[in-house]
């Protein structure tokens, strides 16, 4: 989950960066920046190397804890069919010189916890050349691959979900003397989730150059993508709440690293005994610290989400 990355920090020094919170691993009691550096094996080399991987197990516990809690309060609804565009070509015509492909979007609004998800891009090529596909969400680049094409069928493997509703997936035309024709007869569009009742998931050809223009070819852009919803949008947007669970969440992993370590000096071997009182304790402050977050953030229901008769409560989603 990208919005914990940084978010805490292992501390200050001139070798570390200023946390996005203001908090740190080192305010944790019995933490410092001397006993991280002193668990850091070979491949983690210092204590920045310790607090990447207590970062990584850190993050992956207090979400699957929140989505646990979630789980058992809401009706967590999400998209199960993935929808292709379509693959006719009709022709060829000169290269464009420019990025073009598919521009697919959504009007749907009845949730803000909806993204696009894009499965795999396909590239129809008419000669062996090294182009590259890139991913915009409005103006920013969210994706890109360079490659050599085949004569013929591309396939790009993305497995992406991206925080846009709108998605312009492009390739440079430039390498090529000729480009094909692929043409959108009419809206591609799907219901993907069961209340919805009109067209979902929209897409048309899209030309980008010194401006974006669209038109019904994207010039052999092809794509699997689908509308899901995104639960872990509500940990982000209620990160302030969570971030004393996260705190303790990062005490808990870097005492376990500290237990698991190989290396023999006072940390691991004279302080062990220590480091087991203070996993019993970051253990017990992290479950209180999250169950007063989970019982603070407030759902609504929506096209994503859907409370459960058993949690008696009826929230509201602060955006």
């Amino acid at each position: 989950m990208k919005c914990f990355e940084g978010y805490i920090g292992v501390g200050l020094s001139c070798q570390s960066e200023i946390s996005e919170s203001g908090k740190y691993i080192t305010d944790l009691p019995g933490v410092t920046l001397q006993n991280i550096d002193a668990i850091a094996d070979k491949d983690q080399l210092t204590f920045s190397g310790v607090f990447k991987d207590v970062e990584k197990r850190a993050i992956s516990r207090i979400s699957k804890d929140v989505l646990s809690f979630m789980k058992s309060q809401y009706n967590l609804k999400k998209s199960v069919k993935t929808y292709s565009s379509s693959d006719r070509i009709t022709g060829n015509e000169s290269s464009l010189n420019s990025y073009d492909g598919i521009n697919i979007y959504t009007d749907f609004d009845d949730s803000e916890l909806l993204r696009f998800h894009v499965s795999k891009v396909y590239l129809y090529a008419l000669s062996v050349e090294e182009t590259t596909v890139k991913i915009f969400g409005q103006d920013d680049l969210l994706y890109e691959k360079t490659f050599t094409t085949v004569t013929g069928w591309n396939e790009i493997y993305i497995n992406k979900a991206f925080d846009y509703c709108n998605l312009n997936i492009v390739y440079d035309t430039s390498v090529f003397d000729e480009v094909p024709n692929l043409v959108i007869e009419s809206d591609f569009c799907a219901c993907v989730i069961d209340i919805c009742n009109d067209c979902e998931i929209k897409h048309r050809g899209v030309s980008i150059s010194e401006s974006t223009s669209y038109g019904s070819n994207t010039h052999g852009i092809k794509v699997d993508v689908s509308l899901r919803c995104t639960h872990d949008a509500i940990i982000c947007a209620n990160i302030d709440m969570y971030s004393d669970a996260y705190l303790y969440a990062l005490g808990i992993e870097l005492m376990r690293e500290r237990l698991a370590s190989d290396r023999v000096n006072r940390y691991t071997t004279v302080d062990k005994k220590r480091a087991e009182e203070l996993l019993t304790m970051f253990t017990s402050d992290y479950i209180s610290f999250l169950d007063t977050a989970n019982n603070s953030v407030h759902i609504k229901n929506d096209a994503c989400i859907e409370c459960l008769e058993t949690s008696g409560t009826n929230y509201i989603l602060p955006w």
